[in-house]
């Protein structure tokens, strides 16, 4: 009987051994699914927010060379303004604070550009060569957020 007892006992404990290591097992492959899901998602989401902050500043680089190309000709800069100024608000909603800064004084640079031409006046190189450098620090800035994203 003792040996009946102990093969009893001895599968008892194999069981409950057993049982614990499974639940161990499982539990652990529960945090690793979680845990790939989680970086799944969190990849996602970085990768819209690249798309985002993507489009956002190639619009703005976009519609300030345009803008570039028209210094000097007889056609129209308001629909830029307004357009300038939609834009500008989402760079600064979507992006970094110092690429929204960096957006913001190109944005005043712009609108000089638009004062002088609006009222008739010339833009000279000066101007010129400020905005370009405006232009390629902002571009600059934005390839490394978009790095870093």
């Amino acid at each position: 009987m003792d040996a009946t007892v102990a093969g009893l006992v001895g599968a008892l404990g194999g069981a409950v051994l057993g049982a614990t290591g499974a639940w161990g097992a499982a539990l652990i492959a529960f945090r690793a699914a979680r845990y790939q899901a989680d970086r799944q998602a969190d990849a996602q989401h970085q990768q819209w927010l690249r798309q985002i902050r993507r489009e956002t500043y190639a619009s703005l680089i976009t519609l300030a060379r345009r803008i570039y190309s028209r210094l000097g000709t007889t056609v129209s800069i308001e629909e830029d303004d307004k357009e300038l100024d939609q834009i500008l608000q989402l760079v600064r909603l979507e992006s970094p604070d110092h690429l929204g800064e960096a957006a913001l004084e190109l944005s005043v640079t712009l609108n000089g550009i638009f004062f002088l031409q609006k009222h008739g006046h010339s833009v000279d190189s000066i101007e010129r060569i400020e905005f370009l450098r405006q232009l390629n620090e902002f571009a600059k800035l934005c390839r490394e957020s978009l790095a870093d994203i």
